[in-house]
């Protein structure tokens, strides 16, 4: 007998959908997440795109809601970070840092991504000293002083404007010639008072005492450097899945992401192991996506117990 029925390594909205359903369905489901249940639907204000929210949805409220109908429903939630997955003829084996060892039936990768990296000196030295780790809930704490915003993308402009939005004083810095947001995010930056841009160039160097005081910027045209003062720096240059455990296990593609299939609701190469959500190659990477990968995956699992592994 298998420690459970299902392992879902994830805790953002895919697993925690994906959980709700099976364990509502009756099969005994494990949900595993390294960080905070919830994940990235607490670090963002407002999510747009869901049928029954026309006029969006809390992020950290929807996450509430996701969590504790997942515990009604009967999922049962641990932290772990999960560091090794080994597939057999008739079983799944999920090993975690501390070295829990689960095994099932079957198994839902819904780890979903984690920023990139700006990968400059200071990023790491001043993380949570100024290197701002998560601006909804930190925002309020800038009221009145200077933040750097590293991109130009919806996550940058979004993030920027809920900073000005507390009063902070914001300069996003893009490495394009514009900012390369949605229209709708894009014009509402550019009317804001409280942002100034700087184009065509990057973040350098994050430096302070302590605490972060400035940034060393190189624009990418001329090679010319300057330094900004600022109190906070907000790194927003993009996303990778967080799939670096799973190199070798199941068929990533070019950006790393896991590869199943849509046919087969989800399921990789390997029988027992699915895909949900942002960490999937080809879904839509809105929240809209991650619940309908969600349905459709543990539709699959469910065949799959159904059909006899158990």
């Amino acid at each position: 007998m298998f420690d459970q029925d299902v392992v879902i390594i994830g805790g953002g909205p895919a697993g925690l959908c994906a959980g709700a359903s099976l364990a509502g369905a009756g099969y005994r489901t494990l949900l595993l997440e390294k960080e905070d249940f919830g994940g990235y639907l607490k670090k963002v204000e407002r999510f747009h795109g869901l049928a029954d929210y026309p006029d969006g949805v809390s992020g950290p409220e929807y996450a509430e809601q996701l969590i504790a109908r997942a515990v009604d429903n009967g999922v049962k939630m641990e932290f772990g970070e999960v560091v090794e997955i080994e597939t057999y003829s008739s079983c799944e084996s999920v090993t975690c840092m501390d070295g829990k060892n689960y095994t099932a039936a079957a198994v839902i990768i819904a780890g979903g991504r984690c920023a990139r990296p700006l990968q400059v000196p200071g990023e790491a030295e001043f993380l949570n000293r100024g290197v701002i780790h998560c601006v909804l809930c930190d925002a309020a704490l800038y009221s009145g002083r200077a933040v750097a915003v590293c991109g130009g993308g919806d996550a940058g402009v979004s993030e920027a404007l809920l900073l000005a939005r507390h009063g902070a004083r914001v300069t996003i810095i893009e490495r394009e010639s514009a900012l390369t947001a949605m229209d709708a995010l894009k014009q509402q930056a550019l009317d804001n008072k409280q942002l100034q841009f700087i184009y065509h160039s990057t973040v350098t160097r994050i430096n302070g005492t302590g605490v972060v005081q400035s940034v060393d910027i190189a624009d990418l045209k001329s090679g010319a450097s300057a330094s900004l003062n600022v109190d906070g720096v907000v790194i927003d240059v993009g996303f990778r899945p967080d799939s670096d455990y799973l190199q070798g296990v199941v068929k990533l593609d070019a950006e790393g992401r896991v590869v199943s299939s849509i046919a087969a609701k989800l399921q990789t190469q390997h029988a027992g192991l699915f895909a949900a959500g942002d960490i999937r190659s080809g879904t839509p990477l809105n929240l809209a996506g991650a619940i309908s990968d969600a349905e459709l995956a543990a539709a699959g699992v469910r065949e799959l117990l159904d059909s006899g592994r158990k």
